[in-house]
């Protein structure tokens, strides 16, 4: 006697089944409050960015909102391209902002635009590769988010955090240089490739970025070829 398979549940049958779940609800909205808190205190010392930004031209409420161009925080109000916030970006980028919100000003730094940034991202770059540097930021990230939100994160929750967010702006960095450099600058490019201090993702995606733009200069060097084969292999 054959069995009758059950129909498959939907995931749109199952998120519906879970909204009716109290337990389920009550975690997701605690998740949610965590997230709002940490943004809260990450993103607080943003103000003076955002109003210069907005005395520019542009109604964002953080740099965010300029690489997230696609989905603007007000639908009813398209950000345009943004070379006139460039001039900004670049001087707020020296500014001690904490480095969730300086990676904001990298990623709409990767704009064409942002070429003329270069040299800073650099100097970032090298910067942020000293092991002090990234440790002395990492410990004042995690207090910022402890004196705001310690009743609802654990100290060893914000520390992986920031190491992830670390992480994530040197990447990010790392991808903007790779987007801007010209065929003059190869010679920094390996410099930045042969630096363990830079650690593997960033070389990685230097490493990605160089080969790319070899292929579309129709460049042939063995040796610089197989130096950025190894770095690409995981």
């Amino acid at each position: 006697m054959s069995r009758k398979r059950s129909k498959p549940v939907t995931a749109e049958e199952l998120l519906k089944e879970l909204h009716g779940d109290p337990e389920w609800v009550a975690r997701k909205e605690a998740q949610e409050a965590k997230r709002q808190a940490l943004a809260r205190a990450i993103y607080a010392s943003e103000a003076p960015l955002v109003a210069d930004l907005r005395r520019a031209g542009f109604d964002v409420e953080s740099a965010w909102d300029l690489f997230n161009r696609k989905e603007p925080w007000r639908k009813d109000v398209p950000i345009p391209p943004w070379p006139e916030a460039v001039p900004v970006l670049v001087e707020h980028l020296d500014r001690p902002y904490p480095f969730d919100v300086r990676q904001g000003i990298v990623r709409a730094l990767t704009a064409p635009w942002g070429c003329v940034a270069f040299d800073r991202l650099v100097e970032e770059l090298r910067r942020t590769a000293d092991p002090q540097v990234a440790t002395e930021e990492q410990r004042q990230a995690v207090e910022l988010v402890m004196a705001e939100a310690g009743d609802l994160y654990t100290r060893d929750e914000v520390e992986q955090i920031m190491r992830h967010r670390w992480e994530s702006f040197r990447f990010a960095l790392a991808n903007a240089i790779g987007e801007h450099f010209e065929e003059e600058h190869i010679p920094l490019i390996v410099e930045l490739l042969r630096d363990g201090a830079h650690g593997p993702d960033p070389r990685r995606t230097l490493a990605d970025a160089l080969q790319k733009k070899m292929r579309r200069w129709r460049r042939k060097d063995p040796k610089l070829l197989a130096l950025v084969e190894s770095l690409r292999s995981p």
